[in-house]
């Protein structure tokens, strides 16, 4: 963060951290005798700000990660998904984090993996309705 920010004051990037955090952008570790703690970003951070910082929208890439599950049947690996899409790491799993936000946390595969979010999930008949009904609300 200090040199993602030359110019900031430590007193700056502390203030800009807790707000991040206390906007549930990022959630944060504090460490005894460090002013900045730990952070890890959450996908609310990229969904709201990938269309002004990189034109795209994980809004929009999410339905067709939707309409991608829906033709699945029972689990739903990550890398098979990501590998249907054709996108970037970076476009995807902003995408793939707010899908899976919408699936029953029992049933997400977390862990095992750096480079994605989860490592897929179980869909059941009511994950399939509610995902048929988020895509449609968020579809143009």
């Amino acid at each position: 963060m200090i040199a993602a920010f030359p110019d900031a004051s430590l007193d700056e990037l502390a203030f800009a951290v807790a707000e991040l955090s206390t906007d549930d952008f990022i959630n944060t570790t504090s460490f005894v005798a460090k002013r900045l703690p730990r952070m890890t970003s959450n996908a609310s951070l990229y969904i709201t700000f990938d269309p002004y910082a990189l034109g795209g929208d994980p809004a929009v890439d999410v339905v067709t990660l939707v309409d991608a599950v829906l033709a699945k049947k029972g689990t739903v690996g990550v890398e098979e998904l990501h590998k249907e899409t054709g996108w970037p790491l970076r476009r995807f799993n902003p995408a793939f984090a707010y899908l899976i936000s919408q699936i029953e946390e029992r049933r997400v595969l977390k862990g095992g993996t750096n480079e994605y979010p989860a490592r897929g999930f179980y869909l059941n008949d009511q994950d399939r309705v509610e995902l048929h009904r988020f895509a449609s609300r968020m579809r143009p």
